[in-house]
C-alpha cells in the first residue's frame, strides 16, 4: 500500500530500535513513545528507503522461491527412496520424482525467460552472467533475493548474505581471529 501511494519507507530490525531505546535510555514503552522512538531512530541510523518491486521482479522471486522447494522436495523423496526397501514404495516414490524434476525443468525455463525478459536488472544479469558457467538459474536468486548487489561494495555485500567474519573482540579477546587466519590459510 505505501508502494502504491508512492510513499518512502524503510523496513528495519525491531531488535535494534529496541536495542537503540536502551542504548539512549527510553525504558519505557508504549505506542506513543515506540512512535517518537521510531522516528528518532529513523533520523540518527538513516536506514536506506524500501524500493518497490516491479511485476517481473515479483515473478523472479516467487519462481525461485520455487525452484528452492522443488529441490527441498526432491532431496527429501532420494533420501526416502534410498531408506525404503518394498518395491512398490520404490515406484511410487520415484513416480513423484520424476513430477517433481518435470516441474523443476518448467520453472528453469520460466526463469530464463524472466531473466532474458528483465528490464531493470539487465545490466547486473549481464555482468554476473559474463562469468563463464554463471547463467539464469544461477542468476536469479541473486537478483531476486539480493537487490542491494551492485550498490554496496564487497565488504557490506558479503556480511548482508552472511559470509563476512564479524568480529567479537574485546579487551585482550580476539574471538574471530584464529577463524579468519584458518579460513585464509585454506
Amino acid at each position: 500500500m505505501l508502494h502504491q501511494s508512492n510513499l518512502a519507507f524503510a523496513i528495519v530490525n525491531p531488535r535494534r530500535v529496541r536495542d537503540f531505546a536502551k542504548g539512549i535510555g527510553w525504558d519505557a514503552k508504549t505506542d506513543p513513545i515506540d512512535a517518537r522512538l521510531i522516528a528518532h531512530d529513523g533520523e540518527v541510523v538513516k536506514p536506506q528507503p524500501h524500493v518497490a518491486k516491479t511485476d517481473q521482479e515479483k515473478k523472479l522471486e516467487v519462481l525461485v522461491t520455487r525452484r528452492r522447494q522443488l529441490l527441498g522436495l526432491i532431496n527429501q523423496e532420494n533420501n526416502r527412496v534410498q531408506l525404503t526397501r518394498d518395491q512398490e514404495i520404490q515406484q511410487l516414490i520415484r513416480q513423484s520424482l520424476k513430477t517433481l524434476k518435470d516441474q523443476v525443468k518448467t520453472i528453469d525455463q520460466r526463469i530464463s525467460q524472466s531473466v532474458a525478459t528483465e528490464e531493470k536488472n539487465a545490466r547486473k544479469i549481464e555482468i554476473l552472467q559474463s562469468v563463464k558457467g554463471v547463467g539464469a538459474v544461477s542468476v536469479s536468486p541473486l537478483v531476486a533475493e539480493l537487490p542491494e548487489l551492485g550498490t554496496l561494495n564487497r565488504g557490506p555485500i558479503a556480511k548482508l548474505v552472511g559470509v563476512a567474519p564479524m568480529n567479537n573482540d574485546s579487551g585482550q579477546k580476539r574471538a574471530n581471529e584464529k577463524r579468519v587466519v584458518d579460513a585464509l590459510s585454506r
